[in-house]
């Protein structure tokens, strides 16, 4: 099976990355929550317009991730990738105080020094892809969300450790704001590309919402927008086998010359030359 059929049948995918098996470079739009953990080398990975360094013996956890690529690579790059959807995190994480939960998708990259924590989430990650290989006779499920919540769990203890055993907070208004613009956008790009659209939808004006966007990733708000836009119409040219004129009325264009000239401007190349090159 394939990455979106495991996920919709399981409810997650554990997947090994590393330099040199190429694929670890395409964007992907994965509107999954992800818990990576590196085991050696270092790569620098772009999600949600907000870019990420990870080292050997650390661990990122991002929630709702709309939109990932990787930045750059060591040679020894080697990481295990969980990637989950929203409903089973969801219900793995039903009854973990909450601010377990915000330690770990308010501190993005966790450095991990205590060896057995390490080696616990090293065997929740083991366990996990071996459910998933694996038809065993037993309730597939509830075990793995059972092991979800114990990585939760970990690497929440291991933020707080690490902060003193405090929980530390250190979110502001903008990033509240940046967070349910990136979860609108995801909701509704598809037909909406507009900076305006956005500001109306959180009672902010388009010139505040893009100092915001400067401030969490150095983009423009339209930036982003077109950022999200680009990725997503990739992907349907690349696995939907719709053409550039269904397209283009799919994604909100006035016409196929308008969405090409979008694309053109945003990759170099054509719809069509995009195609041929990637399928």
């Amino acid at each position: 099976m394939n990455f979106e059929q495991l996920i919709n049948q399981y409810g997650y995918c554990v997947v090994n990355a590393e330099a040199s098996n190429g694929n670890t470079q395409k964007p992907i739009a994965t509107e999954y929550n992800t818990v990576v953990l590196c085991y050696s080398g270092q790569a620098t990975i772009e999600a949600n317009m907000q870019q990420f360094t990870l080292t050997a013996g650390s661990c990122m956890s991002l929630a709702n991730v709309v939109f990932m690529r990787t930045v750059s690579l060591s040679p020894d790059f080697r990481a295990s990738i969980l990637v989950c959807s929203r409903k089973f995190a969801l219900e793995a994480t039903m009854g973990v105080p909450t601010e377990y939960i915000e330690q770990v998708f308010l501190n993005p990259i966790v450095k991990i020094d205590n060896t057995a924590l390490w080696q616990v989430l090293v065997n929740s990650f083991d366990n996990m892809s071996l459910l998933q290989e694996q038809s065993l006779n037993i309730k597939h499920s509830e075990v793995t969300s059972m092991t979800f919540r114990s990585i939760i769990i970990t690497v929440a203890h291991i933020v707080m450790q690490n902060n003193g055993g405090a929980v530390v907070k250190h979110y502001s208004q903008a990033d509240v704001y940046f967070r349910q613009f990136i979860d609108l956008i995801h909701e509704h790009v598809d037909k909406e590309h507009e900076v305006a659209y956005y500001a109306r939808q959180l009672n902010l004006t388009a010139k505040y919402l893009s100092e915001i966007c400067k401030q969490k990733c150095g983009r423009k708000a339209k930036e982003v927008i077109s950022a999200f836009l680009i990725t997503r119409i990739k992907r349907d040219i690349i696995t939907s086998g719709k053409s550039a004129k269904v397209l283009a009325y799919e994604y909100g264009f006035a016409d196929q010359s308008s969405m090409g000239k979008f694309f053109t401007k945003m990759t170099g190349q054509s719809p069509t030359a995009f195609r041929q090159e990637n399928t």
